[in-house]
């Protein structure tokens, strides 16, 4: 997914909704449901504003889905949406 430049504030920072909205986005894609009643997600390292792209991978789980937000050498959220 691609990072734009309206994703990052005034100091450079991606906000956490954008983080939510690229994840929606993906399990959209998926044929995942967009509307989980419940979201863990642990906020491992800044999407700096040299990012242009993200992976989203995510794994279906019983009653979960894991997902995974990074580059192919830095991992930058994860967790799971239920």
């Amino acid at each position: 997914m691609s990072v734009r430049y309206s994703d990052f504030d005034g100091n450079g920072h991606v906000n956490n909704t954008t983080y939510f909205d690229i994840l929606q986005t993906a399990l959209a894609r998926s044929g995942c449901s967009t509307r989980p009643q419940t979201v863990k997600a642990q906020f491992l390292k800044e999407i700096s504003p040299e990012v242009e792209w993200v992976d989203v991978q995510l794994e279906r789980r019983e009653q979960a889905v894991a997902f995974g937000i990074g580059t192919p050498d830095t991992l930058f959220a994860q967790g799971q949406v239920s």
